[in-house]
């Protein structure tokens, strides 16, 4: 185990055996292949991809509640399969659909008696959940039983629930799936500053809204069909990509086609849609090559009047699209281990 490392992922693979019929004869579908990840001390690293594709059997793993089917699994250097208790002590879970709450108890009740599994005093965890109930705008509803609680209520509990034995590893699967936009804001909010409170600790996180592993994670892992097909920050997936940014020209005119004959054929991508009396062309580039300014001198030359010129920043979408649909299979620029990179978030002692 390299120091400084939250999680380390050797050789993972799930398999499951499946059968169409009771009848019929079982085969074996692998969920995850050959997973190599490191994740390290001090960052929220973002797990994406379409359904079906792994995450939750992956963070599964990682949380100790799945056991691998090959390969190992080490979070702060002790294996999950051989020290599942002590493991389990230093992460906290909270699954996308809760259902392991007492729903005629309380929630106070609730907490409490999961607070006595963890070995935590009644005084110590009272203590706790009352603390992070205001921090979490849910104290007035400790007492109340949770099937009277609404989905968003259950989910913020979830949280306190996975936070009372103070766990140095936080996996999240769709934590703010039940949230409403403030209290999810208000999640994102807390994690960044649960993480500078200790640089030991660490978040893993899956979600289905890109824009929110976009804004908080350090390192995001694109999962595609059981792999991880690429990995690293955003900047480094862009340049694996190859295109950091979709640029939008909007030209004069209607003939730009004509005018340009085959000038264009060398843009990645190239899009050109006439609207009324102008043409909106579309592309891709890398940041650091001259692709725009070829374009733009190509246009200047041709006649054509550019209106406008707009770069953005290829999103995580964009980049999703376009690992499925040009059948890319990458790893990313941190190697087939997942090393940690330069750019990502300095590591703890």
């Amino acid at each position: 185990m390299i120091v400084g490392l939250a999680v380390e992922i050797i050789g993972l693979q799930k398999n499951y055996a499946v059968s169409k019929a009771f009848w019929s004869r079982r085969s074996t579908f692998q969920a995850l292949l050959d997973i190599n990840l490191q994740i390290n001390q001090g960052e929220i690293f973002g797990i994406v991809g379409r359904n079906g594709y792994g995450k939750t059997t992956l963070i599964r793993c990682i949380a100790g509640l799945m056991a691998p089917s090959q390969g190992r699994v080490l979070v702060y250097g002790s294996d999950v399969r051989g020290t599942g208790r002590q493991t389990r002590k230093l992460t906290g879970w909270v699954g996308a659909e809760e259902r392991s709450f007492y729903l005629r108890l309380t929630a106070r009740q609730n907490l409490i008696f999961f607070a006595r599994l963890q070995g935590i005093a009644d005084a110590e965890a009272g203590a706790c959940l009352t603390r992070l109930a205001q921090r979490f705008g849910c104290e007035d509803s400790l007492d109340r039983r949770v099937h009277e609680l609404s989905t968003g209520l259950r989910q913020r509990f979830s949280i306190i629930r996975a936070m009372l034995h103070d766990p140095r590893l936080l996996i999240l699967d769709e934590p703010t799936r039940s949230l409403d936009p403030f209290a999810a804001d208000d999640l994102r909010r807390f994690l960044t500053e649960w993480l500078h409170e200790d640089t030991r600790r660490s978040v893993v996180v899956t979600s289905h809204l890109l824009f929110e592993i976009e804004a908080m994670s350090h390192r995001i892992a694109i999962m595609k069909k059981g792999r991880i097909a690429a990995s690293g920050t955003l900047q480094q997936l862009r340049q694996l990509l190859g295109a950091g940014q979709r640029v939008e020209l909007l030209v004069q005119g209607t003939t730009v086609g004509e005018a340009m004959g085959s000038g264009l054929q060398a843009v990645e991508r190239l899009q050109m849609d006439v609207a009324g009396t102008h043409t909106r062309l579309t592309f891709y580039r890398r940041p650091d090559d001259a692709t725009l300014e070829q374009v733009l001198l190509d246009l200047h030359r041709a006649g054509q009047r550019v209106l406008s010129v707009n770069t953005i920043e290829l999103s995580l979408q964009d980049m999703i699209e376009r690992l499925e649909g040009e059948a890319l299979d990458l790893v990313g620029s941190e190697g087939p281990a997942g090393a940690t990179d330069s750019t990502s978030r300095s590591q703890a002692p």
